[in-house]
């Protein structure tokens, strides 16, 4: 991670520090209930669907974070790196 660019260092910590607080706050909702934000799921709330959204949702949306953001980090490295 020595030879990327400082814009994009600071937009890949930034970015899985905030997929992995995003499927923490998803997986609090599982165990306690209301309405996952971004997709608008309605759950009622117990252990059964909190395991289930930690051991299962919760790794998805850590993945699809990390796709995203590469999609987004790689061209903007090819384009600020150093020469």
């Amino acid at each position: 991670m020595d030879d990327l660019h400082p814009v994009v260092k600071i937009f890949a910590i930034t970015s899985a520090v905030a997929s992995s607080l995003f499927g923490l706050w998803c997986v609090g909702i599982a165990f306690v209930g209301g309405t996952i934000p971004i997709v608008g799921w309605e759950l009622e709330g117990d252990l059964f669907t909190g395991l289930l959204f930690l051991f299962f949702v919760e790794p998805i949306i850590v993945t699809i974070g990390y796709w995203l953001a590469m999609m987004i980090a790689l061209p903007l490295q090819f384009l600020l790196g150093r020469r």
